[in-house]
């Protein structure tokens, strides 16, 4: 304006004699700068080593960033800490030394660059805080834990809750161990902790920790399963050396699972994809079993345990499959003695199965293993641990054997014993009375004592009408085979004549012994 003055003042001049060069000040005042407007209310929570600011102001619009001041002291001069990025409302101050007092101010900084005034101060004390629940087990199965807090030693109160806001938590006098009532329902419990602050009485931190209610264990389901057969029939019946699969099915993560067998004990399962558990992890417990030797098991059932990761011990289920094993009987061991050239005695150590079946006893007449053999006898009473093999052959080498067989068709053979009948000797004879007598074509004829021979056959009546020095079968009138008969009478005499007497002695292999020779006048 001043310079437009000055040219309009040169025109005129032209016409007036001489110009001013003075020129007048426009008639207004310029604005001063307004600051930007102080942080309000800021408040510092508190961390290991660190501290968390935040505060308000009225308007963000008019502010670029701000800038965060601390000293030690309210009267000391503040330093310089950093600077916001942006708007803003919060910073964490991180590096600071836990245990040391701070006092932090803010101020704003608006987009010509013009910072504002200080906030008031708020103190602060870094330092650790922590909650842990149960000494930081997973789970818990009752609804009262007890807490454990950390702070540090400026701390005087503590609220607890499940509410990250702390709705309607009260402040209680802090301590390292509190004790705490978890809400109602299983599941993840989360329990916060407020920490307040004796030095500003505004210094405020939380932590947390977590863990799971668990107040119940349950059992889905006890499988048994054998290598191809799944399930089991129903009427199979395992053995020493097969391997058994068992399984119990549960939902969750667990400390513990076991079968139990009726009769048969206790087997541990896993869920760590070892020793037949084929996932880990996938809360099924499974092992397999191989079956010991002498194991016997009739329709035993089997029964699921199950302890969950909270000691909860689901109620025991049992496996719809009932298992049966059995083992072969042990095998006796056989002896015996030949009684004569035509019997030998058995005899061997009693079975004492409960399932006992039978004794099969076999014989053979080679002492080679493998060759034709004979089923001698069966016999069906454990305690008839005996046998008397008859009708054998003289001075014959035998092979005996014993088959123990249980009610569900498991056998086995005893070791062979070998025996040799006796060589057969002529039995002993008899004397026939002197006094004899016939009459009327009837001769009666006796002996003194009978036939002691153990395999005694029979006595042959010889009569002729010469003496005889041999046997002649032509001349066996007849034969007794009552062993303790002493007499006989002849009443088939053909004719009055002398006739000549002998009784021969027979035994089973058909050894004769005569007796003296009688001779009877038939008048």
């Amino acid at each position: 304006m001043g310079k437009y003055l000055c040219i309009l003042s040169v025109i005129l001049g032209l016409a007036v004699a001489g110009c001013s060069n003075q020129i007048e000040a426009p008639n207004r005042s310029l604005p001063l700068p307004v600051k930007p407007e102080t942080p309000r209310g800021v408040t510092a929570s508190v961390g290991d080593r660190q501290v968390d600011l935040s505060w308000t102001v009225g308007d963000t619009a008019a502010v670029d960033h701000f800038v965060i001041y601390f000293s030690d002291s309210t009267v000391t001069a503040a330093t310089l800490l950093d600077s916001t990025d942006t708007n803003a409302m919060s910073y964490t101050a991180t590096g600071l030394v836990n245990g040391r007092q701070y006092y932090f101010r803010v101020a704003a900084v608006d987009t010509t660059g013009l910072e504002g005034d200080k906030s008031s101060p708020a103190a602060a004390s870094p330092g650790v805080f922590s909650i842990i629940i149960e000494n930081d087990r997973q789970y818990t199965k009752t609804r009262d834990v007890t807490v454990s807090l950390t702070a540090p030693q400026n701390v005087s109160l503590v609220q607890l809750s499940e509410d990250a806001s702390f709705a309607g938590a009260h402040w209680e006098t802090f301590g390292n161990s509190k004790s705490f009532r978890l809400s109602d329902g299983d599941g993840v419990k989360t329990v916060y902790a407020r920490f307040q602050i004796n030095a500003g009485g505004n210094s405020v931190t939380s932590a947390s920790d977590d863990i799971i209610l668990d107040r119940s264990a349950v059992i889905d389901s006890v499988t048994v399963t054998y290598p191809n057969l799944s399930p089991i029939p129903p009427d199979l019946f395992l053995g020493p050396g097969d391997t058994v699969h068992f399984a119990v099915y549960a939902s969750e993560e667990g400390q513990s699972a076991s079968v139990e067998i009726t009769g048969g004990g206790t087997i541990n399962l896993n869920d760590l994809g070892a020793n037949g558990d084929r996932i880990a992890g996938d809360h099924v417990f499974e092992a397999d079993d191989i079956i010991a030797e002498e194991t016997e098991l009739i329709s035993a059932a089997v029964t699921g345990h199950f302890t969950d990761a909270a000691g909860n011990a689901a109620p025991g289920k049992v496996a719809s499959y009932k298992l049966n094993v059995t083992s072969p009987p042990d095998p006796v061991t056989v002896w015996g003695y030949a009684v004569s050239s035509l019997e030998v005695q058995l005899l061997w150590t009693v079975s004492d199965i409960n399932d006992f079946s039978r004794y099969r006893v076999f014989r053979a007449e080679s002492t080679l293993v493998g060759t034709d053999s004979t089923l001698a006898i069966q016999i069906v009473q454990a305690g008839d641990a005996k046998f008397l093999d008859e009708n054998l052959k003289e001075m014959q080498t035998y092979a005996y054997w014993v088959y123990v067989e249980d009610t569900h068709g498991n056998e086995v053979a005893s070791e062979r014993t070998y025996i040799r009948t006796l060589e057969n000797e002529y039995p002993d004879s008899v004397t026939i009375r002197v006094n004899t007598t016939g009459d009327s074509l009837t001769a009666k004829i006796s002996w003194a004592n009978p036939c002691t021979a153990d395999d005694f056959e029979a006595y042959y009546i010889v009569r002729s009408d010469a003496s005889t020095g041999s046997y002649d079968p032509n001349l066996v009138i007849d034969f007794i085979t009552d062993q303790q008969t002493t007499t006989y009478t002849d009443r088939s005499i053909p004719a009055a004549g002398t006739y000549y007497y002998r009784v021969y002695v027979v035994d089973q292999q058909g050894l004769k012994s005569p007796s003296n020779e009688v001779l009877i006048n038939i008048p």
